[in-house]
């Protein structure tokens, strides 16, 4: 009985502890998108790119208020591309540094 108890215990206390360790800050963007007359842009789609690889690593559509908000992101370094039904796409650099894991685009 004592060996089954002292297997759990340890059992217990490794899931725990991975847990702990799984546990890394992480970071967010967020933003609005309007068009050339300021106005919201609704439906936009908001892509977020490594910058290196340009591999996509998260993507979001914008709300009614043209707003976004891209989360759980490592620190690095990105590419943030909005794209739009009869707009040009833009694309911009971000990165997320430990000392700075919030963006918030106007």
């Amino acid at each position: 009985m004592k060996r089954i108890t002292t297997i759990i215990t340890i059992i217990t206390l490794s899931l725990f502890s991975s847990s702990l360790w799984a546990q890394e800050k992480t970071g967010k963007i967020s933003g609005s998108i309007t068009d050339a007359a300021q106005k919201p842009l609704e439906a936009a789609t908001v892509q977020l790119l490594k910058a290196e690889s340009k591999a996509l690593v998260k993507a979001a559509v914008t709300n009614k208020q043209g707003q976004f908000e891209i989360e759980k992101l490592a620190a690095g370094k990105y590419l943030l591309s909005v794209s739009a039904v009869a707009f040009m796409a833009k694309t911009t650099p971000v990165e997320l540094t430990p000392d700075n894991m919030q963006i918030s685009l106007p």
